[in-house]
């Protein structure tokens, strides 16, 4: 019955111009004509594709690997365990990678004097002057600043993304308490806006070699992606969980995503300022998710769920490094010592948590 369906759908899908694929543990089974002329056939490998199923309900958006080239994707269930696939070559970079690595450079230095000087402008601030005007314009200074940090930082990444430099710096970690820690931090922070998130955790000790600051960005840039997209009163949630040889992470927001985006949301340089108010940005964040996890050995998919919920789950394959890990002789900070939460929280975090008197960098 199934190959008799199969059969059906194929004669039809002949007639697209979008290149549509069906797929078998990872292997390709058919292709229509238009993902021929991509120079796609039938028995060629799927990669970056993560091992956690496609759910039977709802769709699922990532980016997978056919014949050397990445393609977009959308994953529709048919029957177990055959997949459709509907392709969308991803765009070429717009912007030159030694273009964006010297306008990152060239940001931090008068970022880095900027800091100095407002700390030796701004009057004396104490705590029972919190609600004056020059405590809310000194507010508004410092969150300015770590916006402009957090735009370095991006800028940076998305050079060495482009550029395929991006390189882990594996150390052993505890994931549970690593991750513990990163959730308390976003609890804290979190506690008097107008989202509530919700963390649940792994249950046992775990400890695995990961590039923590790359995994940590990673989280971060997930939470504040959920967040600003989030109704009032919404709800975020970050669940971890392992299996044989996988951390899985999932962030999971309230919202809805427009389904003319969903496929390509994890390109670079994927901004759409029609569908967005105050949520702003370069387009690097889930790309550089996506990369992180690449380079962990894992994937990146986006996930519809039937209650209209959005989920996002990053994986990351867990594996014991052969040599021995020694920690960097010199280590670089991207946040130039600030606190990294509130670097990459700084476009959704309420402009009352950068009040100087509470800065620790």
């Amino acid at each position: 019955m199934l190959k008799e369906s199969i059969t059906q759908l194929t004669a039809v899908f002949d007639l697209l111009a979008q290149p549509v694929i069906l797929s078998e543990n990872h292997t390709v089974i058919y292709c229509n004509n238009a993902a021929n002329a991509l120079a796609i056939h039938e028995g060629d490998v799927i990669g970056a594709l993560s091992d956690q199923p496609v759910p039977a309900d709802g769709d699922v958006h990532l980016t997978l690997t056919l014949c050397g080239k990445n393609f977009s994707a959308a994953a529709h269930p048919l029957k177990p365990p055959v997949l459709c696939w509907v392709l969308q070559p991803l765009d070429s970079a717009q912007l030159s990678a030694d273009y964006l690595s010297v306008v990152s450079s060239q940001i931090r230095k008068p970022l880095g004097d900027l800091l100095i000087a407002s700390r030796r402008l701004l009057p004396d601030l104490d705590e029972p002057c919190r609600d004056s005007v020059a405590s809310r314009q000194a507010c508004i200074i410092y969150r300015g600043l770590y916006q402009l940090q957090r735009l370095a930082g991006q800028l940076s990444d998305g050079s060495q993304l482009a550029q395929g430099k991006q390189a882990l710096r594996l150390k052993r970690t505890e994931l549970k308490q690593f991750l513990q820690n990163l959730a308390d931090t976003a609890t804290e922070l979190l506690h008097d806006s107008n989202v509530k998130f919700r963390y649940s955790g792994l249950r046992q000790p775990k400890s695995a070699d990961i590039d923590p600051e790359k995994v940590e960005r990673a989280i971060w840039n997930l939470l504040s992606n959920a967040i600003a997209y989030s109704p009032e009163s919404g709800v975020v949630e970050l669940a971890a969980e392992v299996t044989a040889s996988t951390l899985l992470l999932h962030v999971t927001d309230y919202s809805t995503i427009d389904p003319s985006i969903r496929a390509c949301v994890f390109n670079r340089y994927a901004y759409h300022p029609g569908l967005t108010d105050h949520r702003d940005g370069l387009g690097f964040g889930l790309s550089i998710v996506r990369q992180v996890a690449a380079l962990h050995g894992g994937t990146t998919i986006l996930c519809t769920q039937p209650d209209h919920s959005t989920c996002v789950t990053m994986s990351i394959k867990l594996k014991q490094a052969e040599q021995n890990l020694h920690e960097p002789t010199v280590d670089f900070d991207y946040s130039g010592g600030m606190n990294h939460a509130l670097v990459e929280l700084s476009n959704v975090l309420p402009v009352e948590m950068y009040h100087p008197l509470d800065l620790d960098g």
